[in-house]
């Protein structure tokens, strides 16, 4: 139950705090569309973003269709909550599993993400609980989210 309470937060904190763009087309499917078709290059890829006192840290290993990487938030009060994910790369779209430890538990958790140019963005849907991992129920009717923008790795 906190887990979603924490999802829930995250979920809120990100999307208020999202700009809109006016130059990009307001069609979402053409959007998808486009981004879909950009292509992803191997090797690393760095996305950090901080809102007020809060950060969200991705940092992927992109190896032909193979991702891996870890998942982190930092909130300005209480634990960090850190993940590592591996999965797939389809296009510029990642659908991987990111087990967490939240208060010494292990939780796994579907994690589909958009990785472009300037940014990686976070899908964002309702999910529940399959064979021990927390699922979208649709991810077609996610949205992406929580745009972090690209960094220099280390």
């Amino acid at each position: 139950m906190r887990f979603l309470i924490f999802l829930l937060v995250l979920t809120l904190i990100f999307s208020s705090c999202k700009k809109e763009n006016k130059n990009e087309p307001t069609n979402k499917e053409t959007t998808e569309n486009k981004q879909e078709n950009e292509v992803v290059s191997n090797g690393k890829h760095c996305f950090y973003s901080k809102i007020e006192e809060n950060s969200l840290e991705l940092n992927a290993e992109i190896n032909n269709n193979n991702i891996t990487g870890n998942y982190n938030y930092y909130p300005q009060k209480g634990n960090a909550n850190k993940g590592v994910f591996t999965g797939t790369l389809e296009g510029n779209i990642a659908h991987t599993v990111c087990e967490f430890t939240q208060n010494g538990k292990k939780i796994k958790e579907e994690l589909i993400f958009r990785i472009t140019k300037d940014k990686v963005s976070i899908l964002g849907g309702e999910k529940e609980e399959k064979d021990g991992i927390w699922r979208f129920k649709d991810a077609s009717k996610g949205i992406y989210m929580n745009d972090i923008p690209r960094k220099n790795c280390n």
